[in-house]
């Protein structure tokens, strides 16, 4: 064979592509890895252009080099210098009748937690509210008397056990006729159940005939109950915060109807409104007397049971049947609190 078609048949070998050999699994495999090396190692010599993807990287492991500046946040709410509240002066009436109390609005924190819990919204009736001694004001009401305190710190504990096991919350107090002491009996308890930390008492004074927790506790603070009744009256502009843990619906205005006011349905809507917002785990409504008035026959609809107090010196035994009577089938009569007694008197209240 010349030396020019030897050179010819090299050049048409060339041309031609190579045969594709049978392969087994394995060398199959190994050829696939060798085409991925080769891959990477021209996408590796291929130029490249920047581009702003984000990645997501964990926390750098080097502190920053440049001050963040720190995100504002609201300060931990405290009350102000102006507003320190001091404790009570241990003697005398000054306890009950501090005229320096907060009238319009409450402390800042009470603001910014408004809208999770309008307890806290609620204004202090005094500046020193906060530290009042509940016990040190029920025996100045008392006469110093502690035996007195005693018997409602017991009622309280016999009515929590009532109520809690029937899942009640609303009481009202009141007396076969008027002067047995209903309002003293009311502000007393109502007193003692704040002196629990974690319990919320609301006292209200339904009494519109004559107005009597101001004069109990020597409050000056105008408020007008019917007013509020009538829904007139926004709740934080009405009632006030006695302590962190009682509130005080008050009334210094005298109604002309209270009985009709009480027969509103709008009455009913707007105590059925102040329960729901300030959750109370108690409410007192001191009422007038039961066989004088038919304020609290009106009133049995909004109650889940009524508290009797009666007087050891003037109340005879069938005005407190009468009383029965009359509750029998609308509202249980919870107990009976026996007043102005010369012994230690003793209470009882219903299961």
């Amino acid at each position: 064979m010349s030396a020019e078609k030897i050179s010819a048949d090299r050049a048409d070998r060339k041309a031609q592509p190579a045969p594709i050999p049978r392969i087994g699994p394995n060398a199959r495999r190994d050829a696939t890895a060798q085409s991925l090396i080769s891959l990477l190692r021209e996408d590796a010599a291929a130029p490249r252009t920047v581009e702003s993807k984000p990645v997501k990287t964990k926390a750098p492991s080097k502190p920053l080099t440049t001050p963040v500046k720190p995100r504002l946040e609201a300060p931990e709410p405290t009350p102000s210098t102006s507003t320190a509240l001091t404790k009570l002066p241990t003697p005398g009436p000054l306890v009950l009748g501090d005229p320096h109390f907060i009238a319009a609005t409450s402390r800042p924190m009470s603001v910014a937690l408004s809208t999770r819990d309008p307890w806290r919204a609620l204004p202090y009736l005094y500046e020193n509210s906060q530290h009042i001694d509940a016990h040190h004001v029920q025996m100045v009401l008392a006469h110093q008397d502690a035996r007195v305190v005693r018997l409602f710190d017991d009622l309280r504990t016999q009515l929590l056990t009532s109520m809690q096991a029937e899942r009640w919350r609303r009481i009202a107090i009141t007396a076969p006729t008027s002067g047995c002491g209903a309002s003293f009996a009311a502000t007393q308890l109502a007193l003692s159940l704040s002196r629990i930390p974690d319990q919320r008492t609301v006292l209200m004074d339904l009494n519109q005939r004559s107005p009597a927790l101001t004069r109990q506790l020597r409050i000056s603070r105008e408020s007008d109950m019917a007013g509020f009744l009538r829904g007139e009256l926004p709740l934080e502009d009405h009632l006030v915060k006695f302590s962190d843990t009682l509130a005080l619906g008050l009334n210094t205005m005298p109604s002309q109807s209270p009985s009709e006011v009480l027969h509103m349905r709008r009455s009913g809507e707007v105590l059925d409104e102040m329960i729901h917002d300030l959750n109370p785990d108690l409410v007192l409504y001191d009422m007038p007397a039961m066989l004088e008035h038919d304020d609290v026959a009106a009133f049995l609809p909004q109650l889940d049971g009524v508290l009797l107090v009666a007087d050891a010196t003037r109340t005879l035994g069938p005005q407190i049947e009468e009383c029965e009577r009359r509750l029998s089938g609308k509202a249980p009569l919870l107990g009976v609190v026996l007043n102005r007694t010369r012994r230690l008197p003793s209470t009882s209240v219903a299961a």
